[in-house]
């Protein structure tokens, strides 16, 4: 059985056309996927932005404490009481108290 060339040029049009047809369809589902990429990208950003705004303040929390151990100890040394420094810092003093306070 001899196949004339006209049925060649089908064929080779038809796989062609196959080839094309996967080609587009891979190239529609890369664009889909780069959509939905930038979209978390963007949900992730907008959710990191938030954090980083809910979090500053306690930056500013550990500056205030080392604020208030220097006036305490400068309070101290203006009344004259040089005593004991106790080291264990502000949060240290505040569970002790809070422990024997505790039933």
């Amino acid at each position: 059985m001899t196949l004339s060339s006209t049925t060649w040029w089908v064929v080779g049009y038809a796989v062609g056309a196959a080839v094309v047809v996967v080609a587009a369809s891979l190239l529609l589902a890369i664009i889909v996927l780069a959509r939905r990429i930038a979209r978390q990208a963007r949900e992730i950003e907008a959710a990191l932005v938030g954090a980083r705004e809910h979090t500053d303040s306690l930056f500013e929390l550990s500056r205030m404490n080392h604020a208030i151990e220097s006036l305490a100890r400068d309070a101290k040394r203006v009344r004259g009481q040089q005593g004991v420094e106790d080291e264990r810092g502000l949060l240290g003093r505040v569970r002790s108290v809070v422990a024997r306070l505790a039933p």
